[in-house]
């Protein structure tokens, strides 16, 4: 039993791995799922039917021909090719019942299988014309005079019948995918929100502490492959509090968000500015160990000099203390923060204005400051 469970778990699971959203999964399962069931339909009707020979040899070929599409989507991978291989051979499938009229004349009756399996592989706009085509084809060879393009005979009625009682399907089920496909880009757009909201700091939209700390798990998975530092740099606005109280709080997000941006534009691509908490900042400096970051931290000392006038607030001068520290393969995450801390406090406890710890002689190293910043 546990054998079958195992055999079963792994033909439905065919094309569904964790990286994948949830949408494409479920859609990778179901569609193994139609394939299964229809292959033990066409071979169990295909035993039944014995006294139908044509029918009976067309119903085990379908049934192979499911299983070896399933063999070709395991080992290639292509589940585009798997998906149209199912849905075409399931329209040919019933047109001939419409041809042939199927065992007393009831296979028309399984076409209504076509409009929820067309729009579910196909989605709503290839589905439609898919479904489409097939109309078109199944009224020519209903409508042609003296039944020419028919094995059997069917009432004009009958025809009549078949043909709005379909169209009827199809509608329900065009409308029913259409509002599920509205719902799912609804869901999917409240998903990105929250997630939005989680990750990002609302004020500034720089990433937030959380994001900072994963950010920060990741580049120390790095560094263990590697070897190669990442430095913290770690910055507090001066006197922030009084920011506040002269100019209101409103005035203070201001100066936060002229902050943020004016930092975003000032780093490489690699590197990361987020939201640390209040008025703090922290940067994350990839493959830049202590030495070269205090370059950084020189850099953004003058780049905010040169930029007072973008605050919008006359006589008013905006300083960052800030602490600087390494994070490599003997400092942990946690010990680098804490001393960028420690450092970022002796900043402000040194008069503010400057970052710590100060270097001993202060010179361009192998790589220029300048290289690091878009903005000159």
């Amino acid at each position: 039993m546990n054998y079958l469970k195992s055999v079963l778990n792994s033909y439905l699971n065919v094309g569904v791995f964790p990286h994948n959203r949830p949408d494409r999964n479920h859609k990778a399962l179901m569609v193994n799922l139609l394939g299964l069931v229809g292959m033990f339909l066409c071979f169990g009707f295909g035993t039944i039917l014995q006294d139908h020979a044509v029918l009976t040899l067309i119903l085990y070929c379908l049934g192979f021909c499911y299983l070896g599409i399933h063999i070709l989507q395991r080992y290639t991978g292509n589940k585009n090719l798997y998906v149209q291989l199912l849905l075409y051979s399931i329209l040919i499938f019933m047109l001939y019942l419409v041809y042939s009229g199927g065992v007393n004349n009831h296979g028309p009756l399984w076409i209504y299988l076509v409009s929820p399996v067309a729009l579910f592989l196909d989605g709503l706009k290839r589905g439609l014309i898919n479904i489409g085509i097939f109309i078109s084809i199944m009224c020519f060879m209903l409508f042609t005079p003296n039944d020419l393009l028919l094995a059997t005979t069917y009432t004009s009625d009958f025809k009549v019948g078949l043909l709005f009682s379909f169209l009827s399907v199809t509608v329900l089920f065009a409308y029913y995918e259409h509002s599920r496909q509205r719902s799912f880009e609804f869901m999917n757009k409240i998903s990105r929100k929250f997630e939005q909201m989680a990750k990002y700091d609302l004020l500034t939209q720089l990433p937030n502490r959380k994001e900072a700390l994963d950010k920060l798990e990741y580049e120390y998975r790095r560094i263990e492959r590697n070897l190669s530092p990442v430095s913290l740099i770690l910055c507090d606005v001066d006197h922030f509090r009084r920011v506040n109280d002269k100019y209101g709080h409103e005035q203070g997000d201001k100066v936060i968000v002229t902050l943020g941006n004016l930092f975003k534009n000032i780093i490489r691509k690699q590197d990361t500015i987020a939201r640390w908490g209040g008025e703090e900042f922290m940067f994350i400096l990839p493959q830049t160990n202590s030495t070269q970051a205090l370059i950084v931290a020189q850099k953004i000392k003058d780049k905010l000099a040169q930029h007072q006038d973008d605050f919008g607030i006359k006589k008013l001068t905006i300083t960052v203390s800030m602490g600087v520290s390494e994070v490599n393969i003997n400092t942990p995450i946690d010990v680098a923060i804490r001393r960028a801390d420690e450092y970022l406090r002796k900043a402000k406890e040194g008069g503010r204005n400057q970052f710590q710890p100060q270097p001993v002689v202060f010179q361009s190293e192998t790589i220029s400051a300048d290289s690091r910043f878009t903005h000159a």
